[in-house]
């Protein structure tokens, strides 16, 4: 069937050099990019002196650091930059315009302190700091300039203020064009690209603000400097940005699919004509022109928002936020929310916090309008970047409210002109007891009766018969009406009105349109019939996230969201996909595309209107071909949000070019003809139709394929396919020669490269194959559908290989009602491979706040998937992390049954990384999967709190924080708890638990041995090389714990009575803070940690006398609660002497005079003594061995609590030691789950799987019974202060008894265990 050309615009996608995104908001996780900037901040000195020199001009070095230090308020370190900046020929105007410009994207107070820094500076240096205006725009000039400037740097789609904007945008929009390149980039003393330079050296200087850093490189890229510049600027300025800043900029940098460009613009010559003023300083004069953002708020939207009194309070918050001191509060309840947006707005990084704070300021009576003035008042001292980050913030929330408020009531509401009788969801009543009340139109507007419709949809209404004026208020939204007066306020922002409210017959009549879209309502007007219709429009339930505020906002009447599902990709040639979410009644402004448009309607209704053709419905599954030239608008209707994917075409023909807006008339008019024109369809169980069947080779089953898109010259675009597999339908094994993206749109399928596992796909996945990987994928237990799209036309060859046999098909079945498992809270669906039911990322367990215990988490409807992992917790100290959030409590679980009543061993992993990082999914080898299939046991690995935020000691201050210093191991009770309660669906037994880990995963299950609070939770625990001395053998005093928190509030410029703002603080301050908390208290009370080899305490549990009321090991015995619970303990041979050097190789083989010295190098007069030693403690390891044993870090404290726990006489305890080939730590795990087929490990194969098939068979045994013995394993005895019975092992696994008294003697004769 052939498709009519037809033409219509998305919304963002047409700015083909995404300039516009230099001011599109929010914050970018650092774990959206997969690219490290370990290949930078890892050169020598010398490779990054070259490099930085290389890419980067020695003026704009210092420039960069000078804007760098002023971000980060370093104003100490001004002055040897300025000296540096002067021996390196800048000028003393060339320093300080530097500083200058840094102001308006870091903030005005930080710069004017930086400036009288730098005088004072340049002072002492003899240089002269005569005040000298460098201004070249007058007041009556500065927004058309700045918008010209905006222009020249970011194309001309950069629009202009329009009347339709809302108050918020309408400042923002004039604030960017008259301050940031009216009163900035306009000045003399630096050139316009070095200016553009500076402020993307600024952005990285703030951190967080990931969007407006890429919208500034973007347009760096634009005026000549390369990305390596850029980085060259990152590289040299890591010293005073710290890591987290760097890396950022440089996953920013990265992401960028832009390149610089080879014909940038000729560069503005330098202004020269500057203004007089009557300032004696720089920072006197940019302090002055901070009046600019009042003189320029014509519309006083800040004034009208927040009172004067309650504007001082917030200035003095960000104030206190900037200099380090006391940040005020308030009793009251509106007050102290504005406050708390003034200090995330300063502190950036705290978006996420936003909607939970939006909902308690409208609970506690703000307006929308309250909250969104708040950053606009403190742009001066935030800079524009954090500003709009959290008035992007701001916006989302207070939409996602507005959304949800909209739910909980479905009214429509019916009048008709000359009636007297309305309908209320379709029940007829009067309109007034006065039967003489009918709607009116005056002045081509239709008015209303308001009472009865506010009242009608549960609203109020109040009239003050003084002022003749009515108060409407309904959800969160108030309106003020005077009768008589275009004027109107809605919710304290000044309106004006097309039709003023009148009195008819006693009656107050007021404009309904105005009134009903501020309440959230549609108005829609059938002409023929006079009758108005005033609903709560339909939502979408689009499978793909509608993201973010779209950037084009300002070329849109109403709302839209923007969300990139790919970018371009130059290696395939695959374009750009985003997704444009309408809310009901938005549109678009007139325009056409130079390179024409494609747009696949995903969801809801919409309507296009082409100039000189008939308006037409757009309904998910329609393809709309928009040809290059034609101009054209498209809209959601009126009672319907709306959603298309925008194919980018043409990529780098031409741009959007945006016309005049759409008038109202012309958008009713447009709706009512598309409704003439066209019939609502019904929505369908797939998004686009399933099309012919398909008969092509390399499929199996029943598969259909609609051609969506042709490849054809006139846009350029691959073909776009759109392909529906019924339950059980497959591709063959093929690659791509350029690549393929797979968007899935329904249902639920499967995903496989060769090499990989299996993975499970469902609805809003985008997945993209790389050129020449050999894949397949196809539908689940259910009808799957997705876009394919091929790279590179005529380069696009597929290449068949075999059929997917029904073996590895079957490997994995998900979708239907595969998989689901009902909780305490809802039903969840995980997927079977090859047998093994598998669940990712189920919560069990929510924290409202900081630093308290997590509570049972909320109720859900339907079932919620639990395909893919979890979040895991905030931590440092690695690259490429998955997403982290303070949300973190989320478990996976692999089972061989679920629902069949059986009682299956659970085993609960516990993952290592100390108790300050790592997570359930770090490593391969905790996949449950093996041992869950070998054992038919239920696997268990849990995500929970860490570091500062699992064990701050907070006791001291209130009995809310009772438990603060032990919530991580609260979280894991939170969990255990959640297995005694669900386990059973899932086939386990939750009597016959057993708690397992490695390193800090071991010391979390001797944490819990100890706690009476994990009394019932397990049964039995295993400890895998999880004790150091200070860490797992005994933990943290109170003494000490509260003592690290005294430091970190005090370098947090925290008073104790002000503790509440710890849940405020980014989590990036906090850690910094306790960190160094964590040392300076060490260091005052002189505890020294073998494992960092100095001064420092760990972060770890606390005995508190409560939670823990000792620690593990004690005087005479270890830990009470632990005494019935069997213990199963080890470690392994080498641990920590092998990591972290290459060179280090137990298996090396060494001439006898090379492994003396060695020997002599490491033990001094003992050598000899230590190797007859080890060779008599391990007979069948090489001699080179001998120079990598543990014995003070790990091993000795491991041998410490197995002592103890067996002179308890309660519970047996097992020993162990791991000594199979380089024994490092973690080496054993990969055995212990039987995952060496998923991890590298050392030695011959065949060994390594008998030694796994061993010690698997041995940690299944023992978390079934207790004892671990079976078949195929050495008889295994308790270990006993007698006997030392110790099971070794290795190629040869076999039970030792006193075996390494005399070695570890020798190697620390100290030591007493």
């Amino acid at each position: 069937m052939s498709k009519k050309i037809i033409t219509i615009i998305i919304a963002a996608a047409m700015i083909a050099s995404s300039a516009i995104n230099a001011f599109a908001v929010g914050n970018t996780s650092n774990n959206l990019f997969n690219v490290s900037a370990q290949t930078y901040t890892t050169m020598s000195a010398t490779d990054k002196e070259k490099f930085i020199n290389d890419n980067l001009d020695v003026k704009l070095q210092h420039m960069s650091s000078l804007v760098t230090l002023t971000a980060n308020g370093d104003y100490d370190k001004i002055a040897e930059e300025v000296k540096n900046a002067l021996d390196s020929g800048l000028t003393a105007t060339e320093i300080k315009e530097s500083i200058y410009h840094s102001g308006a994207y870091c903030g005005f107070t930080r710069a004017a302190k930086a400036l009288d820094a730098a005088d004072t500076a340049l002072k002492a240096l003899g240089q002269d700091i005569t005040y000298s205006s460098r201004i070249t725009s007058s007041e009556d000039v500065r927004y058309d300039e700045g918008l010209a400037t905006q222009r020249y740097l970011f194309g001309q789609q950069i629009g202009t203020i329009t009347d339709d904007m809302d108050g918020a945008l309408k400042l923002q929009t004039k604030l960017l064009s008259g301050i940031c390149f009216g009163d900035f980039y306009n000045r003399t003393g630096l050139s316009l690209y070095t200016r553009e330079f500076l402020t993307f050296c600024t952005i990285v200087g703030n951190g967080n603000c990931a969007g407006q850093l890429n919208g500034h490189i973007n347009g760096n890229l634009s005026v000549g400097h390369s990305k390596d510049m850029l980085r060259a600027a990152v590289l040299l300025n890591e010293k005073y940005n710290g890591e987290e800043k760097t890396q950022l900029a440089f996953d920013v940098i990265d992401s960028n699919t832009n390149e610089v460009s080879e014909s940038p613009s000729p560069e503005p010559s330098i202004p020269t004509n500057t203004i007089k003023t009557n300032y004696k300083s720089d920072s006197e004069e940019l302090l002055g022109i901070m009046s600019h953002f009042k003189t320029d708020d014509t519309d006083n939207y800040v004034n009208n928002n927040i009172d004067s009194q309650t504007q001082e309070i917030l200035i003095n918050a960000v104030n206190a936020v900037i200099d380090n001191t006391d940040i005020p509060k308030s009793d009251d309840k509106a007050t102290q929310v504005l406050i708390d947006i003034a200090v995330m707005s300063a502190q950036g990084g705290r978006e996420s916090e936003i909607p939970s704070k939006v909902s308690e300021g409208l609970d506690a009576g703000l307006t929308k309008d309250n909250m969104l003035a708040v950053p606009l008042l403190l742009a001066p001292y935030n800079g524009f970047p954090r500003t709009l980050n959290m008035r992007a913030s701001l916006s989302s929330a207070l939409e996602d409210n507005d959304t949800q408020s909209g739910q909980e009531i479905k009214t429509t509401v019916t009048m008709t002109i000359g009636n007297p009788i309305m309908t209320v969801n379709g029940k007829e009543q009067n309109i007034d007891d006065d039967d003489n009340t009918v709607p009116v139109i005056k002045d081509e507007r239709t008015l209303l009766p308001i009472r009865a419709f506010v009242e009608g949809i549960g609203g109020q209404v109040q009239w003050d018969e003084n002022t003749r004026t009515s108060t409407l208020t309904y959800n969160d939204t108030e309106i003020k009406l005077t009768i008589d007066s275009n004027t109107a306020y809605l919710n304290g922002a000044e309106k004006t009105l097309d039709v003023a409210p009148t009195i008819i017959n006693d009656i107050t009549m007021l404009p309904i349109r105005f009134i009903a879209e501020s309440f959230g309502y549609t108005v829609m007007w059938n002409q023929d019939s006079q009758t108005v219709t005033i609903i709560n429009a339909d939502n979408i339930e689009n499978v793909f996230a509608k993201g973010d505020i779209n950037p084009a906002s300002p070329k849109f009447t109403g709302t839209s969201y923007m969300n990139w599902l790919t970018q371009y990709n130059e290696e395939t040639k695959i374009p750009a996909f985003g997704q444009v979410t309408f809310e009901p009644c938005t549109r678009t402004d007139w325009h056409y595309h130079d390179g024409g448009q494609i747009l696949l309607v995903t969801e809801g209704v919409g309507v296009f209107k082409m100039e000189g053709e008939p308006a037409r419905l757009m309904q998910a599954g329609d393809v709309i071909l928009i040809p290059p030239g034609k101009k054209h608008f498209h809209s959601a209707i009126n009672d319907s949000w709306f959603a298309h994917i925008a194919i980018g075409v043409n990529p780098g023909v031409g741009t959007t070019n945006w016309l005049d807006k759409v008038t109202d008339d012309e958008y009713n008019a447009a709706v009512e003809e598309a409704r003439a024109n066209g019939t609502i369809r019904e929505k369908s169980d797939i998004m686009f139709p399933k099309g012919d069947l398909l008969k092509e080779k390399g499929y199996s089953g029943t598969v259909y394929k609609n051609k969506l898109v042709e490849n054809e010259t006139t846009f350029n675009c691959p073909e776009v396919d759109n392909y529906t597999m019924e339950k059980g339908a497959r591709t063959d094994w093929h690659s791509h020669e350029s690549g393929q993206l797979i968007i899935v749109t329904n249902g639920t399928g499967l995903y496989q490269e060769e090499g990989s596992d299996v993975r499970v796909v469902k609805a809003g996945d985008v997945i993209e194959a790389k050129p020449g990987v050999k894949h397949w994928h196809g539908a689940a237990n259910e009808q799957f559908a997705y876009i394919v799209v091929n790279g590179n036309p005529g380069h696009d060859k597929i290449t068949w290989d075999k059929a997917v046999t029904d073996e590895e098909y079957n490997s994995v079945q998900a979708g239907g009602n595969t998989a689901v498992v009902k909780t305490d809270s809802g039903n969840v669906q995980g997927y079977v491979k090859d047998g093994t039911y598998t669940y990712h990322g189920i919560p069990y367990a929510k924290a409202d706040e900081r630093f308290v215990p997590a509570h049972k988490t909320d109720s859900w409807d339907g079932t919620k998937t639990a395909y893919s992992y979890g979040q895991i917790a905030p931590q440092s100290g690695g690259n490429n992390l998955p997403t982290m959030s303070e949300d973190c409590q989320n478990l996976n679980v692999w089972t061989q049954g679920v629902n069949d009543g059986k009682k299956r061993p659970v085993m609960v992993w516990l993952h290592g990384g100390g108790f300050s990082t790592g997570s359930s999914i770090e490593s391969s080898a905790y996949d449950g999967e093996n041992l869950s299939k070998k054992g038919d046991v239920v696997v268990v690995s849990i995500n929970h709190r860490l570091n500062s935020l699992g064990h701050l000691d907070l006791s001291a201050y209130g009995d809310k924080y009772k438990y603060s210093a032990n919530v991580g191991m609260t979280d894991i009770i939170a969990a255990l708890e959640w297995i005694k309660d669900n386990i059973d669906q899932f086939g386990g037994d939750p009597d016959n638990v057993t708690v397992f880990g490695e390193s800090g995963g071991g010391a979390k299950v001797l944490a819990l041995m100890t706690s009476p609070y994990a009394k019932g939770l397990l049964n039995k625990g295993i400890v895998e090389s999880g004790a150091t001395e200070n860490m797992g053998a005994k933990f943290t005093d109170l003494k000490a714990s509260q003592r690290v928190t005294e430091i970190t509030i005090d370098n947090l410029g925290i008073t104790p009575d002000r503790i509440e703002e710890l849940q405020n603080v980014s989590y990036e301050d906090l850690t910094a803070a306790s960190d160094k908390a964590l040392v300076q208290a060490a260091e005052e009370m002189g505890i020294y940690e073998a494992f960092v080899n100095g001064y420092s305490l760990l972060w770890e549990p606390v005995v508190d006398g409560d939670f823990l009321p000792t620690s593990p090991v004690t005087e005479d015995g270890f830990a009470e609660a632990g005494k019935d619970i069997p213990l199963l303990i080890g470690s392994n041979l080498n641990e920590w002497t092998v990591m972290g050097n290459p060179m280090a190789n137990p298996n090396e083989e060494l001439s006898t005079e090379e492994l003396n010295k060695r020997l002599t190098d490491t033990y001094d007069d003992k050598a000899q003594e230590v190797l007859a030693a080890f060779k008599k403690a391990y007979p069948n390891e090489s001699d080179t061995s001998a120079l990598y044993v543990d014995n003070t870090l790990i091993r000795l404290p491991i041998l410490k609590l197995t002592a103890h726990k067996a002179d308890q006489n309660g519970a047996p305890v097992y020993s162990y030691v791991f000594s199979w080939g380089t024994s490092y730590h973690t080496a054993e795990i990969p055995f212990v789950f039987n995952n060496i087929d998923k991890v590298s490990v050392s030695g011959d194969r065949d060994e390594a799987e008998k030694l796994s098939d061993i010690m698997s068979s041995a940690w299944i045994n023992f978390a079934k019974t207790g004892n671990p013995n079976g078949d195929g394993i050495p008889d295994w005895e308790p270990y006993t202060r007698s006997n030392s019975a110790v099971m070794i092992f290795d190629n040869e696994t076999y039970l030792a008894h006193n075996h390494e008294q005399e070695l570890m003697s020798l190697l620390a004769p100290n030591y007493k265990y």
